[in-house]
Formats: structure tokens, C-alpha cells, sequence
């Protein structure tokens, strides 16, 4: 990927850095706009696009199709075009006006300082030829699942798995807080993998409210979903209202039934591995560091649980917001004395911190 120019339109925003970082990392050249620091935003964007050869627009929804149709007429053939966004057809459609390849991305993550390890990624090659080769690595590169998609199909999807989704996280949200619910105190009645729900419930309500109201407001599909989601309410209510055990039975069934079975057994098995996860991770076997990620870490955090006579009996890593962690599971709990001086000594070594 060396040589290859890449001009990010919306380069401070939070995948626009994210962008900036790997390609920097790939070896490509880098350039962008911003808002933020460019006065006359309209003559940078076009600056950046006219001297890159890909061209990613990584801006807010809402404004998508304007600022790609803004910089059209500095397009060229030999140019790849990417628009990363939760929609898709309104952006590839602006997209495919200009002379460049042309194809949509929608990553199904937040940024971090990992690539889409394990991560989907939606894909929309609306108009890709001689560029191809180029996205493909580069899609491999960052170990994505990549999903192949039509803008067309991708709205329509993304009016479940987003706005759906967020709007029953949303309504719930509005509930607790008409009702004047005192959240930490009902997070005490619950079991981990109930937590787990409240916890996602806080990641939305953590993000830009303009981001999830652009999701709910600019894709039509995800209007009728809502209306269907009204009306599944009210019939919801009628059966309780009515204390109809047989139609309320029948409905879940035929629930279940649509869901399909291999979904419901494959569901209630992932179910069950995160609530042992959960369950293990508020255990008093469970230590979590915040670790350095370099060869030899475990090789010298192991060495000071031995010297206390500590075994280790599962380990797991991952990156959070407070940086690279380890779950480290033990035979002895948290609070026992030989564990507590394993972490002191671990700690005075400058290897890890303990995990908020």
C-alpha cells in the first residue's frame, strides 16, 4: 500500500483519526479536512480530494451525500472513492455521480486502537475495478469479517440491527428517567448478564445524540419499523391488559418458531458463555490488569503469582477505553494475602495497574 495518497474528509472526527492512524501505519501518504481547523472548509475538501488517489469522507450522516456532491468535479478515474457511514444508499447514489471507483463501508464498531479484528464490516462495491486488488488487502489487512451487501439491502438490515435496536434502548432509557428510576440501585437486583443489557444501554447513551438521531431520522426503513413497533406494543399491552395467558403463549411461540431453531440453541449457548464470563469477571478469582502490549508480559506476571505459590486458570485479553487488559483467573481469591502481595509486587515492577 506504499505510495498511495489518502485524503480523509472529516480527518478529526473519530474514525477520521482512526483512518489517519492506519494508513500511517500501511505506509500511505495522509492528508485531510476538517471543520475544525479548516476556515474555508469547501476549497480544503477539494484540495484534499484533487491530490489523493483514495478518497474516504468520514462525516456525519446527515451531511454525507452534500459534501461528497461538493467535490465532484475534482474527481478522477484513476481515484477510489469510500464513504464510511451507518447509510448507504444516499451516499454510494452521490458517490456514483463523480468519475472514481466507488465503494460504501460501514463498519460495525466503534474506533479503537485495534483494527476490525473479528469485527463486521459492511461492504457496498458499487463501482470497483482496477481498485479491487487494493481494497481487498486492505479489508484483509485489518482482519474485518467483511459482509458484501447492495446499499439497498444494507438500509434496510441496518432498520433492525440499529434502529430497532436503539430505539428500544432509547425508549427504555426515556423510561427510566420519567419514572425517576434510580438506576444503581435496580443494577443491584440484577444478575450479571442483566448488567450486560443496562451496560449497552450505557455505551449508546455515552455517544453523540446527533449520530443516533440521524440513524433513526434519515433511513426510511427504519420508520416503518418503528410504526411496527407501535403496533406490536399495543398488542403487547392488550394482552396483558386482558390477562390472555393463551394468546400471550401463542405469540411467544410463534416467536420462537420464526426465530428458527439452530438461532434459539446457538443464542442460548452464547447466552450462557457470558453470563459464566460476567459471572467470573465480579468472582473474587478474578484480577483484571491493565497491561503493557509486548512479548514477555505474561512470562513475568506469572512469575510473581508462582513465587506465592498462585496458579493460574484462565486468562483472557482485550482492549477497553483504559487500554490493553488481562482477566486473569486464580486459585486463590482476590483478597487473600498471598494474592494482594502478587499484585503490590506486579505493580511496584511498573508491568500493570488494576483496572478501574
Amino acid at each position: 500500500m506504499d505510495s498511495v495518497r489518502v485524503g480523509i474528509i472529516g480527518i478529526d472526527g473519530l474514525y477520521g483519526r482512526w483512518f489517519e492512524r492506519v494508513f500511517h501505519e500501511l505506509g500511505c501518504s495522509v492528508d485531510g479536512s476538517d471543520p475544525k481547523f479548516d476556515v474555508d472548509i469547501l476549497k480544503r475538501n477539494k484540495e484534499v480530494v484533487a491530490n489523493a488517489d483514495v478518497v474516504i469522507f468520514s462525516v456525519p450522516p446527515r451531511v454525507m451525500p452534500d459534501v461528497i456532491r461538493d467535490v465532484i468535479s475534482e474527481s478522477r478515474p484513476d481515484q477510489l472513492w469510500i464513504d464510511c457511514g451507518c447509510l448507504k444508499v444516499e451516499p454510494v447514489r452521490a458517490m456514483l455521480e463523480s468519475r472514481a471507483e466507488v465503494v460504501g463501508i460501514h463498519p460495525m464498531c466503534a474506533p479503537t486502537k485495534r483494527l476490525w479484528e473479528g469485527q463486521t464490516v459492511i461492504v457496498c462495491p458499487a463501482r470497483l475495478r482496477q481498485w479491487k486488488t487494493w481494497f481487498d488487502a486492505f479489508i484483509q489487512e485489518t482482519e474485518a469479517r467483511a459482509k458484501v451487501s447492495t446499499p439497498e439491502e444494507h438500509d434496510k438490515n441496518m432498520a433492525i440491527v440499529e434502529g430497532l435496536i436503539h430505539a428500544n434502548v432509547l425508549i427504555t432509557a426515556g423510561l427510566l428517567e420519567r419514572l425517576n428510576i434510580n438506576v444503581p440501585v435496580v443494577m443491584e437486583y440484577m444478575s450479571p448478564i442483566y448488567r450486560l443489557f443496562f451496560s449497552f444501554l450505557g455505551r449508546i447513551l455515552r455517544q453523540d445524540p446527533d449520530l443516533y438521531a440521524d440513524i433513526q431520522m434519515l433511513n426510511p426503513s427504519t420508520k416503518k419499523m418503528l410504526d411496527g413497533l407501535e403496533q406490536e406494543v399495543k398488542a403487547f399491552r392488550k394482552s396483558v391488559d386482558d390477562g390472555d395467558v393463551d394468546g400471550f403463549a401463542k405469540s411467544f411461540r410463534a416467536g420462537a418458531s420464526h426465530f428458527g431453531r439452530e438461532n434459539l440453541f446457538s443464542a442460548y449457548y452464547l447466552y450462557d458463555e457470558m453470563s459464566q464470563i460476567l459471572t467470573d469477571r465480579l468472582g473474587e478469582h478474578q484480577i483484571i490488569l491493565v497491561i503493557e502490549d509486548k512479548p514477555g508480559t505474561l512470562h513475568r506476571l506469572s512469575r510473581y503469582f508462582s513465587d506465592e505459590g498462585i496458579n493460574l486458570t484462565s486468562l483472557h485479553t482485550f482492549r477497553s477505553v483504559n487500554g490493553f487488559c488481562m482477566r486473569l483467573g486464580i486459585d486463590h481469591k482476590r483478597s487473600d494475602p498471598k494474592t494482594q502481595r502478587a499484585i503490590k509486587a506486579i505493580i511496584a515492577d511498573g508491568l500493570a495497574t488494576i483496572a478501574p
